[in-house]
């Protein structure tokens, strides 16, 4: 056999073992599924985590929402006399005895209120007052004391406010979707009671 004939039978020979291994398909849909696998892995733990969040913010605006419809049909008691108790009662709907909430009747009495234990602070004397609270850096200011009724400088109408937070700390997987703010899921509410 000549050299000329060896390479050309053993071209031939590799091009036969080539056709045969592309034509082989044993084993290329395990292979498949273990490169994409991970990337599954990754989008449905990520939708789950956004889930998760979702549903979390959900229930807390569920729970001041509810707070806040008590604090509207009890309205009459954003008085110096029961101001202490609505509080009480407010922040206990609002904690729903699984997030920290707090409350602040009239720029008096304020309740904050956890899972696990409840504390008290303020005095009542603000709570016979008018105000025209405003938010400033994600904080309630309540600003002087104003004439019941008249035009505030923001809109609306001075009169006794009630104001509502909730927050639950939530460590999300991945980022926190403009949701999670400092480790917190947080919800506040401003309630014209008067």
């Amino acid at each position: 056999m000549t050299l000329k004939r060896i390479k050309t039978l053993f071209g031939l020979a590799l091009r036969l073992v080539a056709l045969r291994a592309l034509r082989e398909q044993t084993g290329a849909a395990a292979l498949e599924f273990a490169l994409i696998l991970p990337l599954f892995g990754i989008i449905f733990a990520g939708a789950a985590d956004f889930g998760a969040i979702i549903c979390t913010k959900l229930s807390l605006e569920s729970t001041v929402s509810s707070a806040s419809n008590y604090a509207l049909v009890n309205a009459a008691n954003v008085a110096p006399a029961t101001a202490t108790s609505l509080a009480t009662s407010i922040a206990a709907i609002a904690s729903g005895d699984w997030a920290d909430a707090t409350v602040t009747v009239n720029a008096g009495p304020t309740q904050t209120k956890t899972p696990t234990a409840g504390a008290s602070s303020g005095t009542t004397a603000p709570v016979g007052s008018c105000y025209c609270p405003s938010v400033v850096s994600n904080a309630v200011v309540w600003g002087s004391v104003v004439t019941c009724a008249s035009t505030c400088p923001g809109g609306g109408l001075a009169g006794k406010f009630v104001t509502i937070s909730a927050s639950r700390a939530y460590k999300p997987l991945f980022i926190g979707y403009g949701l999670v703010s400092q480790g917190q899921i947080s919800v506040r509410a401003v309630v014209q009671a008067q």
